[in-house]
């Protein structure tokens, strides 16, 4: 099935012309697939908070442990990483050389569901 897409040019108090492509779902199953999405985000939203609430009960367990023994099994650890990070905007001032020449811009997008 063919999706047909119309270019829109909108005209804003700036004068400035600003083109929006919009595709034309009708007669698709685009209704369901984007209530699927939406459904699907806002259950790994509940789910996410079920295993930070999970994981806070587990710590308080476990206390100053590093390993949780279910009938002489470890069953869970505390893994310990470590992260060096890089404070841009001290970088940015200090050594704005060096800030422009290790700096890179990535762009990408996503999709956002109507209310």
């Amino acid at each position: 099935m063919k999706v047909s897409t119309e270019v829109i040019t909108e005209t804003t108090k700036t004068s400035v012309s600003v083109v929006k492509e919009k595709a034309v779902l009708d007669g698709t199953n685009a209704d369901e697939l984007i209530n699927k999405f939406a459904n699907a985000k806002e259950s790994i939203k509940a789910l996410e908070a079920v295993k930070n609430e999970t994981e806070q009960a587990l710590r308080e367990l476990l206390g100053e442990a590093k390993f949780g023994i279910i009938a002489g099994v470890e069953r869970i650890k505390v893994a310990d990483r470590t992260r060096t990070n890089v404070d841009s905007d001290l970088l940015k001032t200090a050594f704005p050389e060096a800030y422009e020449a290790c700096s890179s811009v990535t762009s990408y997008n996503f999709l956002v569901v109507a209310k």
